[in-house]
């Protein structure tokens, strides 16, 4: 079940919302929504990537290049550890 919060903007905040809202068509709780898990997504993107760099790095993986080469190989040869 969804749960109701609420919310205390600055009035520049609030003013550049409506304005938002009015010009997009999206509703407010929409926008909210979306923002939230925007940064919500982007928290657990971050919290990984601290995980991850630096095993890939361990194994030599250090730029969009060797990121291709790794993906682009087939499976049988990838080392798993």
């Amino acid at each position: 079940m969804a749960e109701q919060i609420c919310l205390s903007l600055p009035d520049e905040t609030r003013a550049a919302l409506d304005e938002y809202v009015r010009r997009t068509g999206v509703s407010t709780e929409d926008v909210s929504r979306g923002l939230l898990e925007s940064m919500l997504f982007s928290d657990r993107f971050h919290r990984l990537r601290e995980v991850l760099v630096p095993r890939a790095e361990e194994q030599g993986v250090l730029t969009d290049d060797d990121v291709f080469e790794q993906v682009s190989r087939p499976w049988s040869s990838i080392q798993m550890s």
